[in-house]
This record gives C-alpha cells, structure tokens and sequence, in this order.
C-alpha cells in the first residue's frame, strides 16, 4: 500500500501526494473473482452495471490520518468518455474504536432524514464529525451516497465529505466507484504488471537490462520507470541506487526502503505484521482468536 494521492491538476490528470490526504492505499483489479463477485452485489443495489465500476481501492487509515473535504467527482469528467462517478459505495472492513467516521461537513444536525437520530449518534461522534450528518465505520457495513443530482450533470454540493481521522486504533475501507458509462473497458481485464509483486521494502531490480539502462543515464531520462513516483513502483531501483540492500532479517532497512519509496510500514495497531522467514519478509496475521494466517509480502493475497 502506498501514500494516497489527491489530485493536482484534474484536466492533465496529475496525481501529487499532499498533507490533505494522508491515508495509504492501493487498487485492485475488477478481474479478481473475488472482487467481480463483491462488485456484482453492489451493482444490485445501485442499479448500475459492473461495467461502470472503477477497480476497488483499499485504504488504510492510522491514528490521526485522514482526507479532508473533498468531491469523490470532477464536474469536467462529465465530457470523458466513461463520465464522472456518479455514486460511491465505502465498503468497512474492520470495527474502529474511536473515529475515523465519514462526515459530511457542509450539512448540519438538521440535515438527518431523522433528527432523532442525528440527535442520538452526535454525542458518539469524533470532534471531526460533530455536528454533520456522519457514518461511524462498523465492519461489514456499507454506506453509498451520490455525488451527482438525478439530472447526471449537476454535482451535488451536500455530496462533499471528509474521512476522520481515527482516533484511536486504525481504519480499513474499500471505495467503489461507480461512473455513469462504462469506464475504461480496456483496461478491465489487464494482467498485473510483474512489478506489483515485488516487495518495496526489498532492494531489487525486476527487469535483467536495469543495470545497462541505469549506465545509460535512463535513472534521469526515464526517472518513472526506472525509479519510481508517487504512483509508480520502479522496476530499477536497486540499478538506481534509491533503496538500501538489506542484510537478512534487517527490519529497520526493510522498513526504511518502504518510507522512503511513500509504502505502508504496519503499526502495533494493525492486525497484519511482518516477519522473515528465511530472510524474506512474511505479512502475517497476528494472532487474533479464531483466525490466522500469512502471505509473502508483496506476492499472494493472505488467507
């Protein structure tokens, strides 16, 4: 998982990291099965097909982290080919002990379908939510709303909200997002690039020319490529000399390759730890009744 970005300049689609968002989080594919099988029940439930969907994104949220106000929307996408999103679906993974609410800032108590309830869940809220209509993530909840009015051309002011920070513990959510054509089919079915398996925290190149492109001077040229950026892993990094080769078992190396390349290091707060096994990091469940389990970091999904 790497630094969430925001947008930087929505008509060039320019994606910079930024303190207004300061959650991690990473996209994965529509052609995952699993997901397809999630996506399709959503799409039940909106009235929208699963081709107007987005990948499903993963986002993680530590103590004190969040995304202030924002559109899930760019009224200029409305001229795209797949349209603006029309409607978001958060999706909450795990039950957060204090915080982390979704709010809706530009609202008040008032603005509850049912003031007695808005009067009832106000007094539970975070300082960040207080007083706006607000959601407090339970684990296996889900919680759409639209950003778009009936028209599909005019965005809807009250739609602008802002992730809380949790307070305590940490936050896991998975946005849809749902256009209002198809979006992007070509790109539906793609194969994960090879890069997506290595671990950042691991100092390596994935192509065998890394080390002739760097002599090249492609570290400047092609600096996306072979380096990296806020979006990109770089398929060169150990060529371009931006990571530390660890020694086995070298947590702190480890750990610092990831920060430094805008990765997730896990928190005594997350239920997911690394380990090594036989020198190679190991994402491990941590021990939780009824439930464990492990995965190589970087690679397969854990079960």
């Amino acid at each position: 998982m790497k630094r969430s970005t925001v947008v930087g300049d929505a008509k060039q689609h320019i994606n910079v990291v930024d303190e207004y968002r300061t959650s991690y989080g990473m996209f994965i594919r529509r052609n995952n099965p699993l997901i397809t099988g999630i996506m399709q029940r959503v799409a039940e439930w909106a009235k929208l097909p699963v081709s107007h969907f987005e990948d499903m994104q993963v986002l993680r949220y530590g103590a004190g982290q969040q995304y202030r106000p924002h559109q899930d929307s760019i009224l200029d996408e409305v001229q795209q080919p797949h349209g603006p999103r029309l409607a978001t679906v958060l999706l909450y993974l795990n039950d957060v002990p204090e915080g982390g609410e979704t709010a809706f800032p530009d609202t008040d108590a008032s603005k509850w379908a049912s003031p007695e309830v808005g009067a009832q869940v106000d007094p539970t809220l975070s300082e960040c939510a207080k007083g706006s209509v607000a959601y407090r993530p339970q684990k296996g909840d889900a919680f759409m709303f639209w950003s778009f009015k009936p028209d599909g051309v005019s965005m809807d002011p009250f739609a602008q909200h802002t992730g809380c920070p949790p307070t305590k513990g940490v936050k896991w959510a998975a946005p849809m997002w749902i256009h209002s054509r198809p979006f992007r089919q070509d790109t539906a079915n793609a194969l994960h690039d090879p890069v997506e398996a290595v671990d950042p925290g691991v100092c390596e190149d994935v192509n065998p020319q890394c080390e002739q492109w760097a002599a090249s001077g492609a570290c400047e040229t092609n600096k996306a490529y072979m380096a990296g950026n806020v979006e990109h892993h770089g398929y060169c990094r150990k060529a371009c000399g931006v990571c530390s080769v660890c020694g086995a078992n070298d947590r702190t190396c480890y750990e610092e390759n990831r920060r430094k390349q805008g990765y997730l290091v896990y928190t005594e707060d997350d239920e997911l730890a690394v380990e090594f096994d036989e020198g190679r990091p190991v994402v491990r469940v941590k021990q939780v009744t009824g439930r464990q389990g492990s995965c190589v970091a970087g690679g397969a999904a854990c079960t």
